[in-house]
Formats: structure tokens, C-alpha cells, sequence
């Protein structure tokens, strides 16, 4: 297997062409409301989380509301989440902090979240991606640490340690989506579909890169395709640069290859699908419209 390093444009490239609407599964519409459901979500669903924070954040909608919170009372109302004292002494100690320390605004830097009671890291990533769509790190939770051990892109198993070998390899225009995109592979349970579009891509790389010369523009007109399952050689020449001579030739390797199929008989615009991708996710190969 490649090195995590070369693998990671796939990878990514595939979670965005699969997810492309990826977004946290925890009802908010304000900073805010992220960190109470990021703090109550722990070891705990978010199906369960959505079911609790419509009516806990009516009757709470403003740090100043928790901070004086009855902690008994918001001990049962939260009680369906597990770990109710701790998340309790957690939400009114960080809206008291709020509220004394920010004139009652969420802090958008991870420098100051970490300092409000019951926020670390991941918690922190996660209100300043959901909520400020900032990137200073990835949220590392069982989700993020299962689908990154699986795809071979870390060994730790310590989230700290996990979080640092991702941002060494993930692109940083990356860092906002990984997150969401990971957790909705792993409770999806399509990990084995990722893992079979990374090993597909792989294995064709290796299979156009014994083609020689002709191996840098195939692997071009293949990397298009990974946008674009099915598409016409028109459309190939206008996305590589490459000439129109050149990229016949390469989906004429390809073919032989095995790695795409042509769908139509037209001679200047050719209309191929990228069959192994659309095996594995299940899709037709159909012109599309």
C-alpha cells in the first residue's frame, strides 16, 4: 500500500465527490447552540442530542440563561444524555465563563475555547468549524479515529497524537469537512465502500503507471474522471489540456485496461464511464438527462 502521504488526495477527493453536503449531524443555528450539543453529545448519540436540545435551548436560548441554571433541574432535563452531572457542571460553568469573560459571546479562537470548563480540543474544533467555519485542527472522536486507522492514515491511538498525523497529511482547505465527512462514512457504516474506492484507485495508478511514456497523460485523464464517472472526451480535453489525439489514446489504454468502458459509438465526442467507481457506489452507468 502507498505511503498515507500519497494516498490522502484520493481519499479526499473521493469523501468530497461522496459527501459533497457534508455537515455535523447536531441541530444548531448559532455557535452557541454547537458547543451545548457538542458538550452533550458526549457518549452520547446525536439522534438522542437533536431529541433533547430543541426544547433545552427555547428554555436556555442565551449563555446568561445557562449561567444561572438551576443545576438540579438541568440535571434531569439532560439526564437522557448520560453523564448528566459532569455535562451539567460543564454547561453552566462554560456559560458562566462566557458570560464573565466575553461579555456572553463563544470565543472563535482555540486558544480561548480550551479555556472554558468541560471544552478540549475536539469539542473546540467542532464549534470552531460548525460554528465559525474556522480550521485550526480536526476533532478526533471514535468516528475520525476509526475511519483513520482503517484508511491507514495513522497508528496512534491517542486522539492528540491522531489529530497531529492527520494535519501532517490532510490538506488544510480539508481540515473543515474531514471531520463531518468521516463521521458520516463510519455511521453510515460505508467504511468498507471507502476503503474499496481508495483500493480501486490505487490499484488502477499502479496498472496505468506500467503504461510508460504514455502513463503521465493517462494518469490525468484518470484523475478527471474521478469527478466525473461518466463523461465525454470532449469534456476530457477541455479539463486536462491535453489534446484531443492524446486523450483518445489514453481512454483507448484505459479501455484496454479495463479501468473505463465507452458508452457511446460517437466518434468526436466519445462518451465513457469510469465502471469500477460506479460498481462499487452502486450507481447505473446510464447517460445521465
Amino acid at each position: 500500500m502507498k505511503k498515507a502521504e500519497e494516498r490522502i488526495e484520493e481519499i479526499v477527493r473521493i469523501l468530497r465527490l461522496t459527501y459533497p453536503d457534508s455537515r455535523t449531524a447536531l441541530y444548531h443555528s448559532n455557535p452557541f447552540q454547537i458547543l451545548i450539543a457538542t458538550i452533550l453529545s458526549a457518549q452520547c448519540t446525536d439522534k438522542k442530542v437533536n431529541e433533547i436540545t430543541p426544547g433545552l435551548l427555547a428554555k436556555y436560548p442565551t449563555a446568561a440563561d445557562f449561567a444561572r441554571a438551576d443545576p438540579a433541574k438541568l440535571e434531569k432535563e439532560i439526564r437522557p444524555t448520560g453523564f448528566f452531572r459532569n455535562k451539567t457542571r460543564s454547561i453552566i460553568g462554560a456559560s458562566q465563563r462566557i458570560v464573565e469573560g466575553y461579555e456572553g459571546r463563544v470565543p472563535d479562537t482555540m486558544e480561548d475555547l480550551i479555556t472554558l470548563p468541560g471544552v478540549a480540543r475536539k469539542t473546540a474544533n467542532i464549534v470552531l468549524s460548525s460554528g465559525f467555519q474556522k480550521a485550526e485542527g480536526i476533532a478526533v472522536d471514535t468516528h475520525v479515529k476509526r475511519i483513520s486507522g482503517l484508511l491507514g492514515l495513522t497508528r496512534q491511538k491517542e486522539p492528540g497524537k491522531i489529530e497531529q498525523d492527520l494535519l501532517r497529511i490532510v490538506p488544510r482547505e480539508a481540515w473543515l469537512d474531514f471531520f463531518t465527512e468521516a463521521v458520516i462514512v463510519t455511521t453510515t457504516q460505508a467504511v468498507d465502500t471507502a476503503r474499496q474506492l481508495v483500493g480501486l484507485v490505487n490499484e488502477d495508478r499502479d496498472r496505468i503507471s506500467g503504461l510508460g511514456r504514455a502513463a503521465a497523460s493517462a494518469l490525468r485523464v484518470h484523475r478527471a474522471l474521478m469527478g466525473h464517472p461518466i463523461t465525454a472526451s470532449g469534456w476530457l480535453v477541455e479539463k486536462t489540456g491535453i489534446t484531443p489525439a492524446t486523450v483518445n489514446k489514453c481512454l483507448g489504454h484505459l479501455e484496454r485496461l479495463g479501468i473505463v468502458r465507452e458508452l457511446t459509438s460517437r466518434k468526436r465526442n466519445r462518451v465513457f464511464s469510469y465502471a469500477g467507481y460506479l460498481e462499487i457506489m452502486n450507481q447505473g452507468t446510464e447517460l445521465p438527462g
